[in-house]
């Protein structure tokens, strides 16, 4: 989702900028908006449209946001920036799917879940900045620190198809190529096998290593697609 606040200036030759109270009010709304345990007085149509959002939320679509500031004059200042990375520093979400789990639906808030063979599918990166950035600040706080989790439970968790489903459904952040997420798939397995056959190496997920004998999947689909609309690129 993408949305957008422009501010244009008749004369290209002012100073004028988003001011850093700006920014803030700006970050501060999408919170709210986003946000389905936060309740905003609002027109009627504006309303509506906001607890729409916040109901698809609450149904487990998680949106990922990019919110752009268009302006044709000078970029905001420090203050500013910095009200941008307090608010949305750590933003990432953790995917994972287990075989069973179990918690005190009684409770309001404070879950202690219990899980049975727990895996991450997607958010490994995250993981491992979290890691990172709390070895290297154990003087640090993190106990009010809160990450996103979806938990999935999942009767076969070796089945690869359930979970590449799972990965494509919920990759909202959109950084794993969609061509990748199909990478496991029984046909490009095949054409793995039978390219290392005749010598060559079929690299059915993104990968910079460059050699003669190589053939990345854009290229094979490419010419697949040159074949059968028999028009050569």
């Amino acid at each position: 989702m993408v949305l957008f606040q422009s501010k244009y200036s008749r004369k290209l030759d002012t100073d004028s900028n988003f001011p850093a109270n700006a920014i803030e009010k700006a970050v501060n709304t999408i919170k709210c908006v986003f946000d389905p345990s936060t309740r905003i007085r609002l027109n009627v149509q504006s309303q509506k449209k906001v607890e729409e959002i916040q109901s698809f939320i609450l149904d487990g679509a998680i949106p990922y946001v990019t919110f752009v500031m268009l302006n044709n004059s000078l970029s905001w200042n420090q203050d500013g920036q910095n009200h941008i990375n307090n608010a949305f520093a750590g933003q990432g979400q953790v995917t994972m799917i287990c075989k069973k789990f179990s918690f005190n639906a009684l409770q309001d808030q404070n879950w202690m879940v219990k899980t049975e063979d727990l895996q991450i599918i997607n958010g490994g990166q995250t993981c491992k900045t979290i890691h990172q950035t709390v070895k290297e600040n154990l003087d640090l706080d993190f106990s009010q620190t809160y990450l996103l989790v979806r938990l999935y439970e999942v009767e076969d968790t070796e089945n690869p198809g359930i979970i590449q489903d799972i990965i494509y459904a919920t990759n909202s952040q959109n950084p794993v190529d969609f061509r990748d997420l199909k990478s496991n798939d029984v046909c490009q397995r095949i054409l793995e096998t039978g390219a290392h056959d005749l010598g060559y190496v079929y690299k059915r997920k993104r990968d910079s290593t460059l050699n003669i004998n190589v053939i990345p999947s854009t290229v094979a689909a490419e010419a697949v697609f040159a074949v059968w609309r028999e028009s050569p690129l």
